[in-house]
Order: structure tokens, then sequence, then C-alpha cells
């Protein structure tokens, strides 16, 4: 049976640790596959082969989660969210309130200072006593509410109160501004990719109705105004158009579009209403797939945060272990008489025994890195491929649309007649080449009822029946396999031989050029260590030209796609590997390469499916800038973990010391994570 995929909205889930633990618990499940629950989205999603109706689903999967986490929910996506941010703000300044209120009854009535702080106590940290008490029922003692109480009621028991009550306080002020903290940089995040159009100008009987792009159907016109952006993949059917597609592609040079030229979801419509025709529905748009991809970016997870999903389950056991541990020890050295001291400081290490610092930054990071990337026309299908790039130390080129243009032009024909047999030869082909042999002999004087059979042969041309005799059009390998007696031709470029009749006719030479950032883009990757090569089917005089005019060592030739196979094999085994492609001709590549690149694939589906990353423009720097980000993101995303443990263990052995006390415990929870969140944020800089 064919797994349905369910996603859902999930409510009253504000700690990341306990995040981690809801979709560990949900993994186990049955009936659930693939689950993936986003902190910062709050979405959780997974696959299921059972029939389930929804409402019966969702209450299933809430007795679940209740049993890990109490209070949090899922619900449909598409229902409204309720406003909650004001409700929080109105309950902290009543934490702060009753805090200023307690102390200064306490000062003014010092005989009854205990009961004050003890109130304040329970009312500033009621939420957090509550579902400590749930959650010790349910046997969940590394929650971090029970250890955040348990740690508070052992200050009050030693007679701290101040300390119980400033530490509850600051813990709900800190788990507020982190709350705050990750829902600004979600919806930051998000506002990279936030270009997607609700609603469009469709034309009905003549007159402009407004419809939402989901309602609008294939072959509907449109109506794009200026300064409008274009709702949905079409073609231009009326007007000339001038269009931004920097939100698609990185590129910030505005492309002129005519009758009949395809105009993508996304783009700007900067000056003139032109008129277009929806070519594929709103699910199928590529806006659509640009968002679907950045949002499902955060399942496929990297490195880093395999190994904080790892870390945070064994970190939180450790430390209460070993708060419990140092307490015995302790006691047992230095007499019964020090338990209440060495339980203060035991006390702080239940504060800072929870890994959200961890938990939060490193997805974040990845995240943020995910959706920097599709904001400079880079679509990373995961946090995975991202930190695997800065390992890559081998790139593997085509050639054709990857380092050239693919804009040919003929530069030399042996005779008119081989100008008109290569062009009926081509007349059924898509390729770029054929397209210019055939505007070259003029697409109206083909008389196509004259063609019969006709047949591409892989990595060596065409095969077709014209006027009842064979015609062959293609590299020398297609007129040796079909025993044709001609000259090598020794001319740069690619060269387009001739057979008809089981005779040689002729040959045509096409030249490509390079694309004017080539070899800059190339300069600089070389110039970060990576062993470049090109593979080509073009003629090896061909590649031994751009690969000299490129300053590059490898370049091979005449290849057909089983040998670009054999050559990136055995490139693969000197180390991790790109391959960059068209995405669609290079497909069995890009997807055997470690990170596969479809090169100015916008608006290829093929190039999309195939690949691992996607440059929407059609230039080399992306690659570039696409290392460089990934460098970026891997370097802060080491920053946070060595700070974030880093911090911790000092404050583990500075308490155990006596040097701090449980407010800077505090502080290594809540505090550290708020500056690994800022320091996960620059990524978008």
């Amino acid at each position: 049976m064919e797994m349905k995929k369910y996603e859902f909205r999930i409510k009253g889930l504000d700690c990341p640790n306990c995040a981690l633990k809801v979709e560990e618990a949900l993994k186990k499940e049955a009936f659930m596959e693939d689950v993936h629950l986003n902190f910062m989205d709050k979405k959780l999603s997974f696959k299921s082969e059972e029939v389930i109706e929804e409402p019966i689903l969702i209450n299933k999967v809430n007795e679940i989660i209740d049993q890990i986490e109490p209070g949090v929910v899922i619900e449909p996506i598409t229902k409204q969210e309720q406003e909650v941010k004001k409700d929080k703000d109105y309950s902290l300044i009543i934490m702060l309130a009753i805090t200023v209120i307690s102390i200064i009854l306490a000062k003014v009535f010092p005989h009854f200072e205990v009961v004050f702080m003890i109130l304040a106590y329970v009312l500033v940290g009621f939420s957090v006593l509550k579902k400590s008490i749930i959650n010790l029922f349910k046997g969940h003692l590394f929650d971090e509410n029970f250890l955040m109480s348990l740690a508070t009621l052992g200050a009050i028991y030693v007679g701290s109160y101040h300390e119980a009550l400033a530490v509850m306080l600051f813990y709900q002020i800190g788990e507020f501004l982190q709350d705050r903290a990750i829902q600004a940089s979600t919806n930051s995040i998000k506002s990279l990719v936030a270009i997607k159009s609700d609603e469009a100008n469709v034309l009905v009987n003549g007159e402009i109705v407004v419809k939402k792009v989901e309602d609008i159907q294939i072959g509907d016109e449109l109506v794009v105004k200026a300064g409008e952006r274009i709702p949905l993949d079409g073609k231009v059917i009326d007007g000339i158009a001038h269009i931004d597609n920097a939100a698609l592609t990185g590129e910030s040079m505005p492309e002129t579009k005519v009758i009949g030229n395809q105009v993508l979801a996304g783009g700007i419509n900067l000056d003139k209403t032109f008129k277009m025709e929806v070519t594929k529905a709103d699910q199928d748009s590529t806006v659509n797939k640009i968002l679907n991809m950045v949002q499902e970016a955060s399942a496929k997870k990297s490195a880093s945060e395999k190994f904080i999903t790892k870390f945070a389950k064994v970190y939180t056991p450790i430390v209460v272990l070993l708060a419990i541990v140092f307490l015995i020890v302790m006691v047992m050295i230095n007499g019964i008489g020090s338990f209440n001291l060495y339980l203060q400081r035991a006390c702080t290490f239940l504060v800072i025994s929870c890994p959200c610092a961890l938990v939060v930054s490193i997805p974040l990071g990845i995240f943020a890195g995910v959706g920097k990337a599709s904001k400079m026309g880079v679509l990373v299908k995961g946090g995975n491929y991202l930190e695997l790039l800065p390992e890559v130390n081998n790139i593997v080129l085509d050639k054709t649309g990857t380092i050239t243009k693919g804009q040919f032009e003929i530069t030399n024909v042996s005779s008119p007649d081989v100008l008109k047999l290569a062009a009926y030869g081509e007349a059924y082909s898509n390729h770029p080449i054929a397209k210019v042999i055939i505007e070259k002999y003029g697409k109206s004087r083909l008389e196509l009822d004259e063609l019969k059979d006709y047949q591409e042969i892989a990595g060596e041309g065409i095969k077709v029946s014209y006027q009842g005799k064979d015609l062959l059009v293609g590299n020398y390998r297609l007129l040796k396999h079909f025993n044709v007696e001609a000259p090598e031709i020794s001319e740069v470029g690619t060269v387009i031989y001739v057979g008809y009749d089981q005779k040689y006719q002729g040959y045509l030479i096409i030249r490509d050029q390079l694309k004017k950032d080539s070899f800059k883009a190339i300069s600089e990757l070389q110039k970060m260590h990576k062993n470049i090569t090109i593979l080509s089917g073009d003629n090896q005089k061909v590649v031994d030209q751009v690969k000299n005019e490129l300053h590059l060592k490898n370049g091979y030739g005449d290849l057909l796609p089983q040998d670009k196979m054999q050559h990136l094999e055995a490139i693969i085994k000197k180390g991790k590997t790109m391959f960059i492609g068209d995405g669609i001709n290079d497909a069995p590549s890009i997807m055997r390469a470690d990170v596969g690149v479809a090169m100015g694939a916008l608006g290829s589906d093929a190039a999309i499916e195939a690949s691992d990353i996607v440059l929407m423009g059609d230039d080399l720097t992306s690659v570039v800038n696409t290392f460089k980000l990934a460098n970026k993101t891997r370097k802060i995303n080491y920053q946070n973990i060595a700070f974030a443990i880093g911090i911790k263990v000092l404050v583990l052995i500075t308490s155990a010391l006596g040097i701090t006390s449980m407010w800077l415990g505090v502080f290594a929870d809540v505090g550290v994570t708020l500056i690994a969140i800022l320091n996960a944020l620059r990524i978008l800089k």
C-alpha cells in the first residue's frame, strides 16, 4: 500500500529538548514512519500506511504526545493559529510585579519574609511546578521543568529563599526571551523565501476577477500589473515584460520576456502590464517547489544535528548523576554537617542539565544556511548537503551549458548541401546545436514528410531516413559505427559529420563560448584547493582548448555517458566529489556524486528531482558563494557547540568548587541559548 504523508501544526511546545523527546517517542510507533518534528517551524510530519480519518488520527497522536509532554497537541495545519504572544507578555509582567511586591513586603514586614518569598516563588514558578508534578507521575525525571523545580526547592530547603525566587524568575524570563528569539529568527529565515503570491488577476469574459492561486486552472489567462509578483508559472501571450527574478536566481539584472517566453512564479513585473497563460497549477509551480524544498530541508539532518541528538540523550542523565554522586561524596568526606552546603552546589548542576542551547542553535544554523542559500538562488535539499560541502575536494564539471554558454554558432560549413542535410537530420532534435543548424538553414524550408525512422544514438548522433536513404548526422564515431569512410577533421570546435546514402558528404564546425564568469569562478575554487576536472561528450580538441583557457590540468572529451561515469567513479575514490551538470543529460552522474548540482535549472523538474543542490541561475559564481556559505555555517555551528559545552562544563566545575552560584547556572542554560541563537543568525548576513 502506498504511504500517505501527513503534516500537522504542533502547539504548546516551547522546549527544544522536549521536542526531541516527542519526536523520539513518535518514531517508535509502528503506524508512523519518517517522523520529523520541526521545532522552529512548529510542524510535525510523518508517513503512514494505515487509512485513518484525520480526527481519529489526531486524537491517537495526541494521546501518545500527552504521555511525553502534557498540554502539547497537534491540529490541522490549515486551522487559524491563536495569538498567544500577548498572554505571555502579560504573564511575564505579572511575575515581575509579584516579585517586586514580595521583596517590598518582605522589607516592610521582616518577620514574614520567608512567607512572602515562598508565596512569590510558588506564584512565579506555578507553571513550571505544575508541569514538573505531572511529569514526575509520568516517570519523566529528566524533564527540565522537574529538574528546575527540584533545584530551586533544594535552595529553599537550605534557606536560600531569595536565590530560589530569583532563579525561577530568571528562568521564566530566559524561556520567554528564548521563545521570542526563536520566533524572530524563524520569521527572518522564512522572509528570505516569502516569494509566493496568494491571489492573481484572472481574465474571465474580458473582465478581471481576483482569485486565490489554488483555484486557478492550467490554461487560465492572467493579467500581471507593474510592480506585481508573478503568481504562477506560465507563458507571455500579450505584451513585453521586464522581470526581476532575483528572488529565484539571485541575479539582479532583469530579464526581458516577449510573447511565447516562459515566466515563473516569484518573479516581479518591473514596468508594463502583460498577459500570461498559466502552464502549471499552484502545487506544481517553481515557487512552490522552492518553498517546499526549503521547508523540507530540515528533515535531512546534518552530521552536527545527529551529534546533538545523540548528545542530548545522554547529557542530562549524566549531569544529574554527577550531581547525586557529587553530593554523596562531598558529604561523606566533610560530614553530614556539610549537607546543606553541597546540596546547594549540587542543585546548580540540575539547573544547567538541559542541552537547549545546542538543541536549538544547531538546527537553527542549518535552517538559516538553507534559507540564505535560497536567497542567493541556490536550493539546498538538506542540511546534510550544506554541511558536507566543506569536505568536498573534487569538482567535476560538464562543459556545455556549465562552463560554456551553450549558445552555438556555425563557424565553418564544407558545402551548402551539407548544411541542408544536417538540418534535415537534426529536424526533430531539441539539442542546442540542432537548433543552431536548423535556424541557419531555415526551419520553414524543411519538408518533414520526407523523413522517416528517426533514431537518436546516445553519444554519437542521429540516424534518419531522408527521401528513402539513410542520413547520418553526428560525430566521427557515428559514421564509423555505420561503416562510412570519412577523414578526421582537425579544426578546433565541435565537428558535425554528415553521411548520406553510405557516403561521407562533409562537415560543419560549431563553436561555443565560455561564460563570462567561468574563469573567475574556477580560479576562486582553485584557491579553495578544489581539484577540478572537465568531463565532456565534445571532442578532445575543444575540451583541451577550454581546459587551457581556464588553466586546468584535467579535461576529458569524446566521452559517452558510461565513460563519464567511469571517470567519475575513479575521482570519487580520491575523496568527496561534486558533479555539476545540466541536470537532465547528466542525471546519472549528478545522482552518483557525493553532492550533485544541477546548473541553470530554473523551471526544470528533471533537474530539481535529480540533484542535491539546484543552481537556479546560470553561472558558476553561485557554486563559489555556496561553498563560502557552507564554510561559514559549519564554522558558526562548531562555535556554538564549543561555546555551549564549554560554558556548561566551566559552570559545573566552578559551582562544585563553590565559586559560582545557582544564578550563573541559569545563564549557563537560557543565557547561553540566547547567545548561540544570535550567533547562528549571523549566517543570514
